[in-house]
This record gives C-alpha cells, structure tokens and sequence, in this order.
C-alpha cells in the first residue's frame, strides 16, 4: 500500500513528497517489499530528492530512473548511481527536476546512457524480479507535475 506523506521533515526546509518503492512480483504485480523497498522524499518546488533502499541485492550498482508512461519511445532518464553497502542499503541525494511518472530503481547493469545528463537513457534488459518500482504514479501524487 503506498503511503503518500507532506510532511514537515524535509530536504530543504519545506515540504517534501513522499512516494515509496517497492520490489515486485513480475507475475502479480503485487509488492515484496522483503525482496526491497524504498523511500523517496522529494521537494517539489526545489527537485531536492533523497531515496533511501534497503533489502538490496548487497554490494551491487544501482541506477535511479524516471519516465514517463505515455512516452512511445520508452525513454528513462538516469538521474544518478549508488551503491549497495553490505546489508543491501544505500541512498542517494541530488537534485532533478524534470520527473516523469514512473520512479524505478534498476541495476546499473541494465541501464545504457550516462547518468545525470538530462539526455534520454533506455534500459538494455527487462530483470523485473531485480527492480523497485514506484507503487504509485508520481503524476498522481504531485501537485504541479
């Protein structure tokens, strides 16, 4: 279930979106969160953004992305890369400001491109099992997008 917060707590002192990632089962759609999950708080009106993940595959290269579904042409944008301490967590900070609906955090594997760029990415290979994904459109839950 996604829980969708504005809240006090935030990145640069207003406040901040809060969508939640999750792994899922490619056969349902249904969330694992104990196959991974995360948090992303976003400030809108700056595009500050922190993704906290946890339940990760350990020690493994991840690529945080953004499209948009209505995009015929399937292109991500590959806003930045960390990753995964022993205990399979990791974060990320920085700054975005063109979001597109989806919010998907993938293996850097199986993304092509160059990261931060503002130049379109693709992804290479379809690992579902491997992924987070948003468990809310971002559309939905931010109010200027």
């Amino acid at each position: 279930m996604l829980l969708l917060v504005f809240s006090g707590d935030s990145l640069a002192g207003a406040e901040t979106l809060e969508l939640k990632l999750s792994a899922k089962d490619p056969a349902s759609w249904q969330c694992r969160p104990e196959r991974g999950s995360g948090t992303l708080q976003l400030e809108n009106r700056t595009g500050c953004y922190q993704l906290d993940a946890r339940n990760l595959r350990p020690a493994t290269d991840y690529a945080l992305t953004t499209h948009s579904s209505s995009d015929p042409q399937h292109s991500a944008y590959w806003l930045a890369t960390a990753t995964s301490d022993a205990d399979g967590t990791l974060q990320i900070r920085d700054h975005w400001q063109c979001w597109g609906d989806k919010v998907w955090l993938v293996p850097t594997a199986d993304i092509r491109g160059t990261a931060g760029d503002h130049q379109p990415d693709r992804l290479c290979r379809w690992r579902p099992s491997e992924y987070l994904f948003e468990e809310r459109l971002l559309s939905r839950v931010m109010p200027s997008h």
